[in-house]
């Protein structure tokens, strides 16, 4: 099964996965820029990464991860959303 194409993300998915690419952080709108975009690990630029995250009605992505001061979620301002998948549904026994 391939990756849906993020511009086709049905806003009432709500949270799924998605394949997002570290991109270079912007470094033009000082002081800003001396923002951290949110971690994704160990990751470089152009490296890809599964995480899960959501569209919203403007069509902006935001991805979980951390910013040294907590767990969140953030706009996806330093990565490319590549794709998504559904999450797993829960089995029950």
């Amino acid at each position: 099964m391939g990756w849906n194409d993020p511009k086709e993300y049905n806003l009432s998915n709500d949270t799924v996965q998605v394949l997002c690419e570290v991109t270079q952080p912007q470094t033009s709108n000082f002081p800003r820029s001396c923002e951290m975009p949110i971690s994704s690990g160990d990751h470089g630029v152009g490296d890809r990464f599964v995480s899960i995250g959501w569209r919203d009605d403007e069509g902006a992505w935001h991805v979980a991860g951390w910013d040294m001061m907590q767990d969140c979620w953030d706009d996806a301002r330093c990565y490319i959303v590549h794709g998504w998948l559904p999450l797993a549904e829960i089995q029950s026994r």
